[in-house]
């Protein structure tokens, strides 16, 4: 994490699998980078920007491995709560504003969602295919998620939380 400047701080991550798998050589990865801003008032108002990215393989079937294995079904903070799309073969753009009034909080998502490589499968956050692939797909667009999310803490340990998206 770096801090720049009062309220703004900056945040990155990157991963790169290599190796063998039954299907042939393993070469994928993936990376994160997280902008942030809050403002130093009541209710702690703040505005995120998020840019991530997984590979992909448009081409399953020729003894090389692109696609980035999530490894972990646990996206939804950075890829929507709906679970239509996991951290593989996916670009990510993320924009959220939000603001935490006494004690609860309540946030804005706005994900758009595009395949890394549009012959490749599209997948869902628990690893599995939601889309196959296609050879002849050319067009990479996936869709857009909104999701509104409230939290209010019930005790020190608990919270009562909910959420509405749409896709």
């Amino acid at each position: 994490m770096l801090k720049l400047g009062k309220g703004f701080q900056v945040v990155g991550e990157g991963a790169l699998q290599v190796g063998g798998a039954a299907a042939g050589s393993v070469l994928a990865g993936a990376f994160a980078a997280r902008a942030s801003y809050k403002l130093p008032v009541w209710g702690e108002p703040y505005a995120q920007l998020e840019f991530l990215g997984a590979t992909g393989d448009g081409d399953p079937t020729d003894g090389a491995v692109s696609t980035f294995n999530q490894l972990f079904p646990t996206g939804h903070a950075h890829l929507g709560y709906m679970d239509y799309v996991g951290w593989q073969n996916v670009w990510s753009f993320k924009g959220t504003v939000g603001f935490r009034p006494m004690g609860a909080h309540v946030w804005l998502d706005v994900h758009h969602f595009r395949l890394w490589d549009a012959r490749g499968a599209w997948y869902n956050a628990g690893g599995g295919v939601f889309r196959a692939a296609d050879a002849a797909r050319t067009d990479n667009a996936m869709g857009t998620e909104l999701d509104l999310s409230v939290s209010v803490p019930i005790t020190r340990y608990a919270a009562l939380a909910g959420a509405y998206g749409i896709f």
